[in-house]
């Protein structure tokens, strides 16, 4: 933000709010979800509205399903319905539960089907088009303009590289349109959509249809997952959510002299020259303090899996890690900085870390608290490694108990025992109990439903039993949840009621969704302004730790607000810059993506750059500008510049802090193959070269151990060499 920009904002913020504005703004400040639903209604809507709303009230389910039958359905998917069983005997398939799953299917796969099946005359695809793919550069340079042997210090120079034309592919087009050019930039995209078509299903051996006097042993039996452990319940499954697409990274500057084909066919950050054009002297870094791919990537191959490359984000593996930088004060930021040499890189390439660490919320040693926590421990938590992070993140909680506080546990999912009903771990559970009950619940197994309601009241009642029992320790109830089904009026205001007088006598009531996902779920927020409070987000394990230490602290865990970072780069001080991580998502360009956010308490954020710099240089390499807002509102900075004295002349002599954010960053570029890390010049045994010369008071720091053990199980799972 210029000088100019900033004073018109400081302007916009003093600018007089006029009496009757300000109180019409106090009276939203102080209205729930209900009274603004109410509000809204009074409006009369317009007649064509009117109109369209009581034609959609005069329709019944008949006619609902009279349109649904309109739609027309895939041959293969049809085959694959009519195989379904109707026996009512067995009551496990309803017509309600096969029109969902018809609906979704057809919603989720109408598009891609008719955008791709091709026409089919006498069996063979029509309207096949060739895409040229892209050809190498004639100077033997890298792809996308960069010539290796023309800018110094890039890695991979020497890797060998095939040459000549690639073959061409062929991609199936619409019948409907003929006559479009297809352009597919990523050959490998263009070779998936080749081999994706849809096959026509085996044929079944047993080509009987069923009916009603198909004998019911026949049927196939229902996954308990989906359906549950209660057959003889008529109540419609869970549906499975589809995770939506997010807008992560920073959009690349529209300027001619950064290579924009490179990056969108490598899929990573090209090197660039901050001579060439003054707005690439200048990189804007979001502050990221989440860890969550470097959590599912560790996860995954405890399992032996690796995710999708392109979901390995290095920006994830820097935030994962404790530089132990020392803390700021309370409720503040500050501006560190380290610079140094890795031996997997050339002898000119540098490495610069910028981070900004946030101070502690501290909590009030003599206000012991009772927390309340429902659990979904439904067969929904399974999907992502929900269940795992939100497990890791309660037992990182346990080293924030008090010795006076008490933990109650309630689980709301099936058991062999409780049959969707809630199931309680414990009442008023001492900090070492506590620990207890969680390394029980590490080989837990999410299945079936839930009973969300009754596992409500069940937690309202454990508040009111222990009311004398904890010498009135303040109760604060929170539900972690992965999604709740449909919700009765009846059973919910029934709920309501029990947890309102509870409210009203100091008590705190939270709904935290595990899920990453861009809407909002209506039901949760529907049980969240039961305290007025928003649906909070957890999706890392350390996300539902700040969570925990939320309830328990009573207040916010933001420390600072509107937080932007940037870094000026000297033209006539670096040759070249890259930064690592925080490449564009395939909606970024289309989403608009704010570059300042929220930091919480402990929350550190790591920006890492590989630098080239110029031997007879300035000694100030660039400028770091640090801005945000305090708790109180005011505007806060901070500048430090960043001198080339500070790179370290090796890698065994560069702080720890670089050190651990070198060999966090390159573990995330193997695992996701990144250009700039050819297998035949990087893998995991070169981190573990280098980790082994570092000395042991570094080698048993807890992250560093954690780094180590991601490379034993990748080593395991034939993944990084």
């Amino acid at each position: 933000m210029t000088p100019s920009e900033q004073w018109l904002n400081e302007e916009l913020r003093n600018v007089a709010v006029p009496d009757d504005l300000a109180a019409r703004l106090r009276e939203i400040g102080t209205c729930s979800d209900a009274d603004l639903d109410a509000a809204l209604k009074h409006p009369a809507p317009t007649t064509e509205l009117r109109e369209r709303l009581l034609a959609i009230g005069t329709w019944n389910n008949a006619d609902l399903d009279d349109e649904l039958r309109l739609v027309a359905v895939p041959t293969p998917l049809l085959r694959r319905c009519l195989v379904i069983p109707w026996e009512k005997p067995a009551r496990r398939f309803t017509p309600m539960r096969i029109a969902v799953a018809a609906t979704m299917l057809i919603a989720a796969g109408g598009a891609v089907w008719q955008m791709w099946h091709p026409d089919r005359q006498n069996g063979a695809p029509q309207n096949q088009i060739a895409v040229e793919q892209p050809q190498p550069n004639n100077n033997g340079g890298a792809p996308g303009g960069l010539d290796q042997n023309r800018l110094p210090g890039l890695p991979g120079k020497n890797v060998p590289r095939k040459n000549g034309p690639l073959p061409e592919t062929i991609v199936n087009i619409p019948a409907a349109d003929p006559g479009r050019n297809a352009t597919l930039p990523n050959p490998a995209l263009a070779n998936n959509i080749a081999e994706s078509g849809v096959r026509e299903p085996a044929q079944s051996p047993n080509k009987q249809l069923p009916n009603d006097k198909t004998p019911a042993g026949n049927a196939p039996a229902p996954s308990p997952e989906v359906f549950g452990t209660n057959i003889g319940s008529d109540a419609a499954a869970q549906l499975i959510s589809v995770r939506e697409p997010r807008a992560r990274g920073i959009a690349p500057p529209r300027v001619r002299e950064y290579d924009l084909l490179f990056q969108l066919r490598h899929g990573v950050h090209p090197f660039v020259s901050p001579a060439a054009n003054p707005l690439l002297a200048a990189s804007q870094v979001p502050l990221n303090a989440s860890s969550e791919s470097f959590e599912r990537v560790a996860l995954s191959l405890k399992n032996r899996k690796l995710p999708p490359p392109a979901s390995i984000r290095v920006e994830d593996f820097l935030a994962a890690m404790n530089y132990e930088f020392s803390p700021p004060r309370e409720q503040t930021l500050a501006l560190r900085t380290a610079a140094g040499f890795a031996p997997w890189l050339p002898a000119n390439v540098g490495l610069l870390q910028v981070a900004v660490q946030a101070g502690e919320v501290r909590r009030d040693p003599l206000q012991p608290a009772h927390l309340v926590f429902v659990l979904d421990a439904t067969a929904g938590i399974q999907r992502d490694q929900l269940w795992p992070q939100l497990i890791t993140g309660l037992a990182a909680t346990a080293a924030d108990l008090l010795p006076a506080d008490r933990v109650t546990l309630i689980l709301a999912g099936e058991s062999a025992q409780t049959e969707g009903k809630a199931q309680s771990l414990g009442t008023a559970l001492t900090p070492q109990e506590f620990r207890a009950a969680v390394t029980q619940l590490q080989t837990h197994v999410p299945r079936g439903r839930g009973d969300f309601p009754a596992a409500i009241q069940k937690a309202a009642a454990a508040v009111r039993g222990s009311v004398e029992k904890l010498n009135n320790l303040p109760a604060r109830m929170v539900l972690f949840t992965a999604g709740i089904g449909a919700l009765d009026a009846e059973v919910l205001a029934r709920t309501e009621a029990d947890i309102q007088p509870l409210l009203q006598t100091g008590a705190t009531w939270d709904v935290v969704d595990l899920r990453d996902a861009e809407t909002l779920d209506p039901r949760l927020s529907q049980l969240a302004a039961w305290s007025r409070h928003g649906v909070k987000h957890a999706v890392t394990a350390r996300q539902v730790r700040l969570a925990c230490g939320a309830a328990l602290t009573g207040q916010s865990q933001i420390v600072a607000q509107y937080t932007s970072l940037k870094v000026t780069f000297k033209p006539d001080a670096v040759i070249l810059y890259r930064l690592l991580g925080h490449e564009a998502t395939a909606v970024t360009s289309l989403i608009p993506l704010q570059l300042d956010g929220d930091l919480l308490s402990g929350d550190t954020a790591t920006a890492l750059y590989q630098v080239v710099l110029k031997p007879d240089g300035p000694d100030i390499i660039a400028i770091a500008e640090l801005q945000w807002r305090d708790a109180a509102g005011q505007l806060q900075r901070r500048e430090q510049p960043i001198s080339r004295l500070q790179f370290a002349p090796s890698f065994a002599a560069a702080p720890w802090s670089l050190q651990l954010a070198a060999l966090s960053a390159e573990t995330a570029e193997i695992l996701r193959g990144s250009y700039f890390t050819p297998a035949a010049n990087h893998d995991l045994d070169q981190l573990r070269e280098a980790a082994a010369r570092l000395p042991s008071a570094a080698r048993r720091k807890p992250s560093l151990q954690t780094l180590e053990q991601v490379w034993r199980s990748a080593q395991s799972a034939g993944v990084g060499n």
